[in-house]
């Protein structure tokens, strides 16, 4: 734990000094306050989540895609013992709320790397995801089952066909004192998946 608690801590450290580098006249501090650009870059680290058996922390690092013009999330793994860190995620689009089964050795977690945000389901010691839904509005949010063999997620209805043709032909539009989509729920099951 104090590995990884100092790995962070340099890697904090190190983002910090990047910006002191463009002083080397040794100017006051006050002067390196870091500019908006350098702000929408720094990656942050959030939502730590502890696995099981406590060897492990999933989290996520956000950072800004100049290319798409977003925020982008990836989730990295860290072994508590050794500090050794590991991105578990790295394709397009962003891959967030993390959940461990009850193993620790498989996270699921949202990613919107296919567009929608869907469920997908890894391995901890690498490999590729497993996508387990495939909605398509895409998943709101997911829990996990106490045993690991199931997952529960929300879900908007499909899209009605008529709106789908209004929209295709007249552009994105909303009808003013309309009700929102409802919610569906559903499930997922996670046997056997990685």
């Amino acid at each position: 734990m104090k590995k990884l608690l100092l790995s962070v801590m340099l890697s904090f450290a190190f983002t910090c000094a990047s910006f002191a580098v463009e002083d080397r006249n040794s100017q006051s501090l006050s002067k390196l306050t870091p500019t908006i650009d350098q702000w929408l870059s720094f990656n942050y680290a959030a939502n730590p989540k502890i696995s099981p058996d406590g060897r492990y922390v999933a989290y996520e690092t956000t950072s800004g895609n100049w290319e798409v013009n977003a925020f982008e999330s990836k989730i990295w793994v860290g072994e508590i013992a050794t500090g050794k860190l590991r991105q578990l995620t790295n394709f397009k689009g962003s891959s967030y709320s993390a959940e461990w089964f009850p193993d620790s050795r498989q996270l699921a977690f949202l990613s919107t790397r296919d567009g929608t945000p869907q469920i997908y389901l890894v391995n901890v010691t690498g490999g590729d995801a497993v996508p387990l839904t495939r909605t398509e509005r895409g998943v709101n949010s997911f829990a996990r089952s106490p045993n690991g063999l199931r997952l529960a997620f929300t879900t908007a209805d499909p899209e009605q066909e008529d709106r789908k043709i209004r929209r295709n032909k007249y552009g994105d539009f909303q009808i003013v004192g309309e009700m929102s989509p409802s919610l569906k729920i559903g499930r997922a099951s996670c046997r056997e998946r990685v």
